[in-house]
């Protein structure tokens, strides 16, 4: 069996009224016709059991190599990328670098599994994911392992630089283009030449639509070049700030 092992001794000797047992891993004698002993470390152990009768005789039994504890194996992996990976790559190939082991069971977190030695996974969506691997030695031996990672949502912020906001529907209004999943906190603003705050929006969905505050009771503003700028907090509370400048056509 595997360590650590732990074995049931009975003696069937008959008319013994002492039991001095040698369990081979040089533990102190034990005495008594039952008795559980546990082996911590593999090897080949050799038992030996010394029976006493009433009248002080003696028969010992050595039974060689009785017993074999096997060795567990070490379940250890490494990942890559490891522990925060973005969500715009979130192909996770796994290293297993497990000793005395023959067989692996992975369990990538999400309800998916392999029985490769190196797989890699492709992730299907943002989150904290604990992996678990199982590493089996030719003795059926095991021995388990945990690492986390976490997917992070990311994002792409990208700023056109004109717009004409005409109402043929075509580019009538203006905001960030791309993919938004990994923005906790967005602010936008827009200047004009003078430095005037036109338009500003915590709403990354919010567009401007060419007049000052969105207010529609006012004409659109001026054609010609106005400033923005664009702070950005992600899930990982990382800070971004962009700037540049847009054309406004009617």
């Amino acid at each position: 069996g595997c360590v650590p092992l732990t074995i049931n001794f009975q003696s069937s000797t008959s008319n013994a009224i002492s039991w001095n047992w040698n369990f081979g891993d040089n533990a102190l004698f034990y005495q008594g016709p039952s008795l559980l002993h546990t082996y911590e470390d593999a090897g080949q152990y050799s038992v030996t059991l010394t029976a006493t009768s009433v009248y002080n005789c003696t028969n010992t039994l050595t039974l060689n190599n009785m017993i074999e504890a096997y060795a567990l194996p070490n379940a250890s992996f490494t990942v890559n990328p490891d522990g925060v990976i973005s969500f715009v790559d979130p192909l996770v190939y796994f290293f297993n670098t497990s000793s005395n082991s023959v067989q692996w069971n992975w369990d990538f977190g999400d309800q998916s599994s392999s029985t490769y030695e190196n797989p890699n996974h492709l992730y299907a969506d943002t989150g904290r994911y604990n992996i678990e691997l199982i590493a089996i030695s030719e003795h059926s031996c095991s021995d388990t392992t945990y690492k986390s990672i976490y997917i992070k949502p990311d994002f792409s912020l990208y700023m056109p630089n004109a717009f004409t906001p005409n109402s043929d529907l075509v580019n009538d209004d203006y905001g960030p283009v791309g993919q938004f999943e990994g923005i906790k906190e967005y602010q936008l603003y827009i200047y004009n030449r003078w430095g005037d705050l036109v338009f500003d929006s915590k709403d990354i969905y919010e567009r401007w639509n060419g007049k000052k505050y969105n207010d529609n009771a006012l004409s659109h503003c001026q054609d010609g070049a106005y400033v923005w700028y664009v702070n950005v907090r992600d899930f990982m509370e990382k800070e971004y700030s962009y700037q540049g400048s847009v054309v406004l056509l009617k």
